[in-house]
Parts: C-alpha cells; sequence; structure tokens
C-alpha cells in the first residue's frame, strides 16, 4: 500500500482544498484498488452527485480524479479518469501524448463517499484489462487531479509537478513506483 499526497501546481492553488491524497493498494496481483480524499470547503468545489457508472470523455474539464500507469522504461501508458458522478474514461497512449485510443474493455468501480469536509471517491479496477502485461508487475504511476471551483477555476493536482504548465502526461510525473506482485 501507497499512500501520496497531491501538491497544487504553484500557479493555479485552490484555497477550498484542506489537503488532498490517494491510497493505493495492489490487493492481487491483478487488483488495484484507489482511495482518493478529498479535504476542505466542499461546497466550495464542483463536485457532482454519484449518480451511475458510465464511460464518458472530457473529464478533465471538471473535477476528476487521475490515474496514470506505464511499465518501468516505457512510453506506452494508460490514463483513467474518474468523476464523482461515476462517470469514468480510459485511454491508452504509445508515446508521450501520440496514439490516444480509448479503452473500452475497462470495468473499473467507483464509489463515491462524502461526510462533512471529507470526500472520498473509491476505484477498483483490474490491471489486466489495462494492459496484460500489468498484471502482477511493477508500474511507475502518476496520480493527480483536476478540481474545480464552483466559479469555474480549475486547479491541478499531483504527485510530481513536471516544470512547466501543468502536464500530467509528462515522463515527470510518473514518480510512484508500484511494486511487483
Amino acid at each position: 500500500m501507497v499512500n501520496v499526497s497531491l501538491l497544487p501546481h504553484p500557479t493555479v492553488p485552490e484555497p477550498a482544498v484542506a489537503g488532498l491524497g490517494v491510497m493505493i493498494d495492489r490487493t492481487t496481483a491483478d487488483l488495484l484498488r484507489l482511495d482518493y480524499r478529498l479535504e476542505g470547503e466542499l461546497d466550495a468545489l464542483r463536485i457532482e452527485d454519484f449518480v451511475a457508472l458510465q464511460r464518458s470523455d472530457r473529464l478533465w474539464e471538471h473535477t476528476c480524479f487521475e490515474l496514470f500507469a506505464r511499465l518501468p522504461g516505457s512510453t506506452a501508458y494508460c490514463e483513467l479518469n474518474f468523476a464523482t458522478s461515476g462517470a469514468w474514461a480510459a485511454y491508452r497512449f504509445n508515446d508521450y501524448r501520440a496514439g490516444m485510443e480509448p479503452m473500452a474493455q475497462v470495468s473499473p468501480t467507483v464509489r463515491m463517499q462524502r461526510e462533512g469536509s471529507t470526500l472520498h471517491l473509491q476505484v477498483s479496477l483490474s490491471l489486466a484489462e489495462l494492459a496484460p502485461s500489468y498484471a502482477g508487475a511493477a508500474l511507475q504511476l502518476a496520480a493527480s487531479a483536476v478540481i474545480e471551483n464552483r466559479a469555474g477555476y480549475r486547479s491541478y493536482w499531483a504527485a510530481r509537478h513536471a516544470p512547466g504548465k501543468p502536464d500530467f502526461h509528462h515522463a515527470d510525473a510518473f514518480a510512484i513506483a508500484l511494486a511487483a506482485a
């Protein structure tokens, strides 16, 4: 299990967020569980109520929680987006922002729980659905989030930010090592 704090990009802070992190747990060789924890003035943020699991694109335009995964040394990676509404998306890239393909075979479970000033977004997914070679393998991960406030202003959060503007796809963002099972 790995606990990771996400930090705001220095050019776009969000004062309504007191803390943001994710617990990453590989419970079996193939099952990955994520528990994003957002703390702060939740009523000041755009957080949609959970409706149902559904695949949807362009989730990064509003509040969403993200995970990027790749094999060590590879330039190919997967991007996963999860919204509090239950909407999710998965994409495969063959290189930095190149060759983007939607991944229809992914079937995550997403659950949202809100208690006072804390929101949990919990996700479970099969690593083999992302890529058969991911099951049991060591992985490099990049955890991130886009948090939108009620005024429409977005802040960008990551375990590690690349130099320059916010860019979750950048190789420097893959800062989390997930050990082989």
